[in-house]
């Protein structure tokens, strides 16, 4: 550790210096990227976003505007949240799964839509807001970055973009596939998916109820289909059982206060 902070000190004082990136040797040359990479901005990390994205959508089959499924994504949301600041997409697939990006982008895979109810598929939507309101997805993006190809592509060309390459955003893809809320993280977005139900008027169990179907699908996952299907959706955001009990607790609680109020 102490020869890591050495060396980061010496590359900063070098880069203070006009020191030339490309005539480094390779271990310098490394330290040096992860010392620029760490200096992205939330700014820069949100651009960095918005190319991942773009990258994604282009890979996967994103939905037309006037295709059933995203039609039923933009009418459920619907004064549920501000399509200026929250951009969704539907990603037409098997496969069971919904992410958030730094850039405020929401993905909903269409084999997630067609096992939820329409006031459960909104509350997934809630929980990947609450993942970017409460600035998850950003840490999560810029974490992928400083552990991904994207820094080298970041430092080399001397911007916070830079000419990111296809093998680079697939780096951070797999980066980012491999990212893990954690517990807290997790139940402050499934909280935050409550409030916005309860503001939304809708059902207060909704997020139990959409929790409930994510945790019988994995109790299921040893059927290899399911498993697919599946994808990463458990490995982002893990325990679908404790926070469906936590969440149904808490609907109840609050309807026990309504209807006692």
């Amino acid at each position: 550790m102490l020869t890591i902070i050495l060396i980061a000190l010496v590359v900063y004082l070098l880069l203070r210096g006009g020191w030339k990136y490309i005539s480094a040797p390779p271990a310098i040359r490394a330290v040096t990227d992860l010392y620029k990479a760490s200096k992205l901005t939330d700014g820069d990390v949100r651009k960095m976003a918005r190319k991942y994205v773009a990258w994604m959508d282009a890979k996967n089959d994103l939905l037309p505007d006037e295709d059933p499924y995203t039609q039923r994504l933009y009418d459920l949301s619907e004064g549920f949240l501000n399509r200026e600041c929250y951009h969704l997409g539907v990603y037409k697939t098997d496969e069971i799964n919904a992410f958030a990006c730094a850039d405020g982008s929401i993905r909903v895979f269409s084999g997630l839509m067609d096992r939820m109810a329409d006031e459960e598929l909104l509350a997934i939507i809630g929980h990947e807001m609450g993942h970017i309101v409460h600035r998850d997805a950003l840490r999560a993006m810029s974490n992928a970055c400083m552990a991904s190809a994207v820094r080298h592509a970041v430092s080399a060309a001397g911007g916070a973009l830079g000419s990111l390459t296809g093998s680079a955003l697939g780096d951070l893809a797999l980066k980012l596939t491999g990212a893990k809320f954690s517990r807290d993280q997790e139940y402050a977005a499934d909280d935050y998916a409550f409030r916005r139900i309860i503001q939304y008027g809708s059902d207060p169990f909704a997020v139990a109820d959409a929790l409930d179907k994510l945790a019988a699908l994995a109790a299921s996952s040893q059927n290899e289909s399911i498993a697919v299907q599946l994808g990463s959706m458990f490995s982002t955001h893990p325990d679908a059982a404790g926070r469906a009990a936590r969440m149904r607790t808490r609907a109840g609680n609050y309807v026990r206060r309504q209807e006692q109020s």
